[in-house]
């Protein structure tokens, strides 16, 4: 294939959880054992599934997000992953239409967005269990909601039977839309979730042996000529000027990295990469200290909350942190990070646990509360992460709470996408900085 000009589909679905991705990692995993150069790119904020990408794929998986990302971060990243790609399956982020909702009272990134943006053809995965003909009309609403947007056909997921197939297909020559696919109930494709989505995939043993069955069991029940006719192609995707996400932390950052702190955004750290920083990865979770040299820390979002009783008895971890701290590191932590530069940390069961004690701050998951949504964010004050007045879009998505008045000087001033005004966010003592929040990109 000509490697300069990749094709691509989006894979969108009615809601979540109707199966985009199994049918993004199968595919993935198929088109790389064929021996052709794949790529997933998860639309949308999550940090979960692009893990997943990354394993089906051998190559690391990307975040496009058009309300978060500026253009030429996103044309930054669409070029980089042209030069690498034969095809690029590109993940959807909740229902089809679904993304930041505006002052206008409309959606911005949704995955529709990203498909007409990119003029490539949507495949539209519908969770077929329990529906009968009367689904082509969920269908045929999904195809005409909106102008702009090519459906190049639909994948039945959790079919039961070769008759309950019939029925499925015959529907769709009433509104004369393509079914590209009939996936069968099997229990063998299901994946485990917790509170913040799919379980890591690093968690899971047989992961490997996971995607290959599913890569088998969907190939087999696709019709792949007739989903490779209705790719589109990736065209005008020139290379723009390097423009770094989020400024260095330092010359040579230290990153946490296990089952606690894997929250990390790919286009973060290779920014940072390309700005000749150096990175070191470690693991709070198997009580590493510090790597030698570090002058900044970046403790990302994860589940410190699961393993809150080990990380306060692993004493390596805390002391370099408090030793880094003290000498004048930078330190920043997102989310489960910023819960562990806290002083404690309450588990679901309501026991305390001690933590670095950098930042004045108490969080518990005890009682979980979902807090969730895309915000704006502009710095309080001059620190390592910018100047005072710098803006950043992020996200917030985690059901941990605080607990404590924080009587220190917040990090920054918080808005939502409609722009309306929230509580200030997180805070910053000296050269430490944290917040529930995710940065996705500087504005």
């Amino acid at each position: 294939m000509n490697k300069n000009i990749p094709k691509g589909f989006v894979v969108g679905a009615p809601m979540s959880g109707s199966g985009k991705t199994i049918v993004t990692l199968s595919l993935l995993r198929f088109y790389k054992k064929e021996g052709l150069s794949i790529k997933g790119i998860k639309i949308g904020p999550d940090y979960i599934d692009p893990s997943y990408h990354a394993r089906a794929t051998g190559k690391t998986c990307n975040n496009l997000d058009l309300w978060a990302m500026r253009d030429a971060t996103i044309k930054q990243l669409l070029y980089e992953s042209r030069q690498e790609s034969d095809i690029i399956i590109f993940e959807g982020v909740m229902g089809l239409f679904d993304g930041a909702l505006t002052t206008q009272a409309t959606t911005t990134g949704s995955t529709a967005d990203v498909a007409e943006a990119l003029n490539l053809p949507i495949v539209l995965v519908v969770d077929a269990k329990g529906q009968g003909s009367s689904i082509s009309a969920i269908i045929q609403g999904f195809k005409e909601f909106r102008d702009g947007i090519v459906l190049a056909g639909v994948i039945f997921n959790r079919v039961s039977s070769k008759n309950h197939e019939r029925i499925l297909r015959q529907s769709l020559g009433q509104i004369d839309v393509v079914c590209l696919g009939c996936i069968p109930n099997d229990e063998s494709l299901k994946l485990d979730h917790r509170h913040l989505g799919l379980i890591q995939a690093s968690e899971i043993k047989e992961i490997d042996d996971w995607l290959d069955n599913a890569a088998r069991i969907v190939s087999e029940n696709i019709d792949i000529e007739l989903l490779e006719l209705k790719m589109g192609m990736l065209t005008d995707l020139d290379k723009s000027d390097p423009v770094t996400p989020l400024k260095a932390l330092g010359g040579h950052i230290a990153i946490a990295r296990d089952n606690a702190f894997n929250f990390s955004y790919d286009h973060i750290i290779n920014g940072w990469k390309k700005d000749e920083v150096k990175i070191s990865f470690f693991s709070p979770l198997a009580d590493e200290a510090l790597p030698m040299g570090v002058d900044s820390v970046y403790l990302p979002g994860g589940y410190p909350e699961l393993f809150a009783e080990a990380l306060s008895a692993n004493s390596n971890f805390m002391t370099s942190l408090r030793s880094a701290a003290k000498d004048g590191a930078s330190i920043y932590g997102e989310c489960g990070g910023f819960m562990v530069l806290g002083e404690e940390l309450i588990d679901r069961n309501g026991f305390s646990h001690n933590m670095l004690g950098l930042l004045p701050v108490k969080t518990s998951f005890e009682l979980p509360k979902l807090n969730l949504g895309y915000r704006l964010l502009t710095l309080v004050e001059d620190s390592f992460l910018g100047t005072s007045g710098d803006m950043f879009k992020a996200h917030e998505f985690h059901y941990s709470t605080l607990v404590n008045d924080n009587k220190s000087s917040p990090l920054f001033k918080n808005s939502n996408a409609r722009g309306e005004n929230l509580n200030n966010i997180g805070c910053k003592v000296a050269n430490v900085a944290g917040s529930f929040a995710h940065i996705i990109d500087s504005v």
